[in-house]
């Protein structure tokens, strides 16, 4: 696979426990639900959408049109238990074919068990060895030690601050953030170690 091919036909990505799928209007609700408590989106840049209609019609229905334009690849993070919708991950912000930008959410409920973690292994492995990217990295709030040890787990090296750099879009104001990143060579020695 390359990168035009990461974007002819959605990829699904199967971990243990998880199913990393697109999202479908039949996820508004659930999408919804967990955009509800202020715990999820607090350090992120929107406050997710306002209604399960609005989830429909607005927020995953542009995610997959962003898809189709190839600007975005957006999973829907779903449990292999229940099936259920718990959370986002997606790569965007491409430039060219070698670089993208990582992020993500998910519901408080799942917090503290791994599933992030999980799902950012299978989105970089994807990232690296099915679209060729060059390097991953990721913005976040320094406020939010949760997310910079889920990035550190999976290789991630912290870069620095950068001052007033994300503009959050209900606030309208400008955040701090701390820049990670991971680069394919990094990804690669750690492949080669964990295999041996």
């Amino acid at each position: 696979m390359g990168f035009e091919q990461a974007f002819s036909q959605f990829p699904i990505l199967e971990t243990e426990r998880l199913i990393l799928r697109q999202l479908q209007v039949a996820d508004a609700g659930e999408l919804y639900a967990y955009y509800s408590d202020p715990a999820v989106y607090q350090y992120l840049d929107w406050h997710g959408p306002n209604s399960v209609e609005d989830a429909a019609e607005r927020v995953i229905s542009n995610w997959n049109r962003w898809y189709a334009e190839q600007r975005i690849i957006r999973w829907g993070i779903v449990l292999k238990t229940t099936q259920r919708l718990i959370g986002t991950i997606f790569l965007c912000d491409f430039v060219g074919e070698s670089r993208a930008d990582v992020g993500y959410e998910l519901g408080k409920a799942h917090w503290n068990q791994g599933i992030m973690t999980e799902a950012l292994r299978a989105v970089i492995a994807f990232g690296f060895e099915a679209m060729g990217l060059h390097r991953i990295q990721a913005i976040v709030n320094p406020e939010n030690p949760a997310s910079l040890t889920v990035l550190k787990k999976a290789g991630f090296v912290e870069e620095g601050l950068l001052r007033a750099y994300e503009y959050h879009y209900i606030r309208r104001d400008f955040n701090d953030v701390i820049m990670l990143a991971l680069l394919r060579r990094d990804f690669a020695l750690s492949s080669e170690r964990t295999s041996q």
